[in-house]
């Protein structure tokens, strides 16, 4: 388990220099789970996990009942 724990920590901190660096914009579409999980070689469940960890940072709004890039957007906040 320490591991999956892990490797969702590796994932959150990722996006988060990502969201924080220059390359993104605040109401920036975010990469596609798809995308995520082959640049990082991890399943969907720890893209899933780390897009809720963001999402309750505040750095990313998730919009529901949408699977496609847009719904996970870089927040204001």
């Amino acid at each position: 388990m320490e591991e999956k724990s892990s490797t969702v920590q590796k994932t959150t901190d990722y996006l988060m220099d990502y969201i924080r660096s220059d390359k993104s914009r605040i109401g920036e579409k975010l990469f596609t789970e798809k995308r995520l999980c082959e640049e990082l070689s991890v399943g969907r469940g720890t893209v899933r996990e780390a897009l809720r960890v963001l999402e309750a940072q505040g750095l990313i709004e998730i919009q529901h009942g949408n699977t496609t890039a847009s719904g996970w957007r870089i927040s204001a906040s």
